[in-house]
C-alpha cells in the first residue's frame, strides 16, 4: 500500500510539473501544440528569431529566459512539496 501511494504522489507530481510548464510557456506566447518540435527549429543556425503563437518573434536570450523560469517554478513547486511532507 505505501508503494501504491508514493506512485499515486509521483504521478500526480509529474502531471502538476507538466501542467505548470506549459501554462508558464503559454502565458509567454508559447501554446502546449507549438511546444513539440520547437527545440529542433531554435538550435538551428540560420534561425535568428522564432515567432510564437500570437506572431511575437523572440531572440535566444528571451526564449531561454523563459524556459529558466518554466524550469525553476517546478523545482520550487517539488521542494515546497518536499518540505511540507518530510518524515
Amino acid at each position: 500500500m505505501l508503494r501504491v501511494s508514493y506512485g499515486l504522489i509521483g504521478v500526480f507530481q509529474a502531471i502538476s510539473g507538466f501542467l505548470v510548464y506549459f501554462v508558464i510557456m503559454a502565458d509567454h506566447g508559447f501554446l502546449p501544440w507549438t511546444l513539440f518540435f520547437l527545440r529542433e527549429q531554435w538550435d538551428a543556425k540560420g534561425v535568428n528569431d522564432l515567432q510564437d503563437s500570437y506572431g511575437q518573434e523572440w531572440v535566444s536570450n528571451s526564449f531561454c529566459a523563459v524556459c529558466f523560469i518554466s524550469h525553476d517554478v517546478r523545482k520550487a513547486q517539488a521542494r515546497e512539496y518536499d518540505n511540507t511532507h518530510s518524515v
